[in-house]
């Protein structure tokens, strides 16, 4: 719970990755068919400024850390 879930005169922060309808996004979903796309999204997200996400592939993608 955040402090202003307890004091309401203290300004919520709004969410710092909304879609174009305003809501928050909670998580994303997607499938590649090739390491090098995903390796490519994994650059995307984190260029983007995404810093709490996870890769999960049926084998070892180098550099992907």
């Amino acid at each position: 719970m955040a402090i202003s879930d307890y004091f309401p005169f203290f300004p919520k922060s709004p969410p710092r990755f909304v879609a174009a309808s305003g809501a928050p996004i909670a998580g994303a979903l997607a499938r590649f068919e090739d390491p090098a796309s995903v390796y490519h999204a994994a650059e995307t997200m984190r260029d983007a400024g995404y810093t709490k996400f996870d890769v999960m592939a049926p084998f070892p993608i180098h550099g992907i850390d």
